[in-house]
């Protein structure tokens, strides 16, 4: 994945993006570990099965990872970046979100991001936890 450097008018903003996504993404691991259906290392980042890394390079990996999801937000407000890019980073892309947001249409933003709270066909609570600070960031 090969990611720009981030606009000085947005570092600010893309530090708290960084470390908003690392509050949610508590757990840091410096050895690959079988997630799902791949392997990943670090705070959730895809690796290769015997990988292993420092702190250091997890920093790294976190931010590269987190400027990727960034970019796809530009042109929103500065906490409704932060939000999706938390939201892209746990789910994935989501179009459909990332469209009613360019909209302005917050309503069905939240609507969307509260669909994704579910871990083995039950509520997460940690899921559900991590979507209400997403909203809540969007509507600061």
């Amino acid at each position: 994945m090969k990611v720009g450097p981030v606009k000085d008018e947005d570092s600010e903003a893309f530090k708290k993006a960084v470390e908003f996504v690392k509050k949610n993404e508590w757990t840091m691991h410096l050895t690959a570990y079988w997630d799902i259906n791949h392997y990943s290392i670090c705070h959730w980042v895809r690796s290769h099965k015997w990988e292993i890394t420092t702190a250091k390079d997890c920093e790294k990996r976190l931010s590269e990872r987190v400027k990727y999801d960034w970019d796809r937000t530009e042109g929103l407000k500065n906490n409704l970046r932060i939000a999706l890019t938390s939201f892209f980073y746990n789910v994935w892309f989501k179009s459909d979100v990332l469209k009613y947001a360019k909209r302005n249409d917050i309503a069905s933003v939240k609507y969307l991001m509260n669909k994704y709270i579910y871990c083995w066909w039950k509520v997460c609570r940690g899921l559900k936890t991590r979507r209400a600070g997403e909203i809540a960031m969007i509507i600061k």
